[in-house]
């Protein structure tokens, strides 16, 4: 009988088991389609948003003041492949902590935020 008793709770288990994994996945397939729809977003938000501001906020082909008051400490000018490093390394760094500390704080507020704060900012 102790035998019976043992296969029945370790069915009952493995039923709750089946029960959270099926509820995981479901989750999981959710979170992939609201991250291939943020990603879309993105993309979307680049090629159109990026535009209108081109148009209205265009280069318009002054000098930077790196290269106007060039005095060898505050303004030097530099390589565009410098420049470019300095950027990505900047995003880089910050972007993994920000993320993850947004997300534990806020939730899907901060994915939403994150996303289009990417297009608008």
């Amino acid at each position: 009988m102790i035998f019976v008793a043992k296969i029945h709770k370790t069915c009952d288990n493995f039923m709750l088991f089946a029960e959270k994994l099926l509820h995981l996945r479901r989750i999981n397939i959710l979170s992939m389609i609201t991250f291939t729809i943020c990603l879309l977003a993105l993309i979307a938000g680049y090629f159109t948003y990026g535009r209108v501001v081109e148009r209205i906020f265009g280069p318009d082909g002054r000098k930077t003041p790196a290269l106007t008051k060039i005095d060898g400490v505050d303004y030097i000018p530099l390589p565009t492949w410098k420049i470019f490093m300095i950027q990505f390394l900047n995003i880089a760094g910050v972007g993994p902590i920000f993320g993850a500390i947004m997300g534990a704080m806020f939730g899907t507020a901060s994915y939403l935020w994150i996303v289009l704060g990417s297009i608008f900012a």
